[in-house]
């Protein structure tokens, strides 16, 4: 989604942005649907954006959105945008000092940022800004300076701390793809995984993995003779 800009659409909009690892998101996501079945009437839109999947790939980030979106959502009654270029952080996050998710944005029909904020907020907002009063409103304005007087200081801050923390991941993505890459002889027998370390997590009882779902018995096997349980440090290697 690009940056706002000026249009003479009647309609107004709330762009929610989301994200499927975000437990408050989905409690959001609930909030939009009454939103919207509410205010439809109105000329109301509501758009949710996920920008923020942490997914290796695109391809892999919006099948897990599709995979969330199903198992989740099954009253959704709003359209979804899927970002994965960082748009919406540069061009939406950033500029408005936003910092994190879930953060809705109140656009109205001139095309212009109304309000910032949360759903829960848009009992009072809402109704103001469908009927044009909101925006150039003392009230309005003073809300705006009071959420930027608030989190402007730390956006900032972690503006600055962001390149330390990027190589601080890119260093443990790389120790975790080197410890992968020396197990990855330890391959299980059937066609399901093509290592242990590929599991999101250790196999629990030896009937399931939560990555590759029920294991094999030849694997069952394998996984038994090369492992060990102990109260206190779990499955480790013989």
């Amino acid at each position: 989604m690009a940056s706002p800009s000026r249009t003479s659409s009647p309609a107004k909009c709330i762009s929610s942005i989301l994200g499927t690892w975000c437990g408050p998101c989905l409690a959001t996501m609930s909030l939009l649907v009454q939103l919207q079945e509410k205010y439809k009437d109105s000329g109301l839109e509501v758009v949710g954006v996920a920008a923020d999947e942490h997914s290796p790939t695109a391809v892999e980030a919006q099948t897990r959105l599709d995979a969330w979106l199903t198992e989740k959502c099954l009253n959704l009654n709003f359209r979804i945008a899927f970002n994965s270029t960082g748009e919406m952080d540069k061009l939406w996050m950033e500029p408005s000092f936003s910092l994190g998710i879930p953060t809705s944005f109140v656009v109205d029909r001139d095309g212009h940022i109304a309000f910032i904020g949360e759903p829960r907020q848009f009992d009072e907002v809402l109704p103001k800004v469908l009927n044009g009063s909101w925006r150039t409103s003392d009230e309005a304005k003073a809300a705006d300076k009071e959420r930027i007087a608030k989190s402007e200081p730390i956006a900032r801050e972690q503006a600055l701390k962001k390149p330390i923390n990027d190589r601080f991941g890119r260093a443990v993505d790389a120790e975790v793809g080197r410890r992968r890459s020396r197990r990855s002889e330890r391959a299980l027998p059937c066609c399901r995984t093509t290592s242990v370390s590929a599991c999101r997590m250790r196999i629990c009882c030896f009937t399931e993995c939560a990555t590759c779902g029920p294991v094999c018995p030849s694997c069952i096997n394998w996984f038994a003779t090369r492992s060990t349980e102990t109260p206190r440090t779990g499955w480790s290697w013989r």
